[in-house]
């Protein structure tokens, strides 16, 4: 199995493609032309390479949730993301994903 790992946000995760990636995504028919769809796979990636390292005995990174995903990540940022779960999903190499704390700053206010 491949586990690729991201930084998002200044935090590392680890993205690992799983059949029980697979299955959940078959189950819950992921629209994967849809930013949730997306998100719902690299979330469920992120919660399967937690998952994969406790099993192995490492200390697991934690996962972001599609909603954490949805409310902190820009397009760009996003993009890159979705680079790094091809990788995984592919077996190709990934360097870093999503770099930012920075852009935190100039981003406008929700409010």
């Amino acid at each position: 199995m491949r586990v690729v790992e991201v930084e998002v946000l200044g935090k590392k995760y680890d993205l690992t493609y799983s059949i029980r990636v697979q299955m959940r995504m078959e189950k819950e028919k992921w629209d994967m032309e849809t930013a949730e769809g997306v998100c719902s796979l690299l979330s469920a990636m992120m919660e399967a390479g937690d998952k994969l390292a406790r099993l192995e005995g490492r200390e697991g990174k934690g996962f972001l949730t599609v909603d954490d995903m949805a409310d902190r990540l820009d397009p760009n940022e996003f993009m890159r993301l979705v680079e790094s779960m091809n990788e995984a999903q592919n077996g190709e190499r990934n360097v870093e994903a999503v770099d930012d704390p920075k852009n935190a700053e100039s981003a406008p206010s929700a409010s």
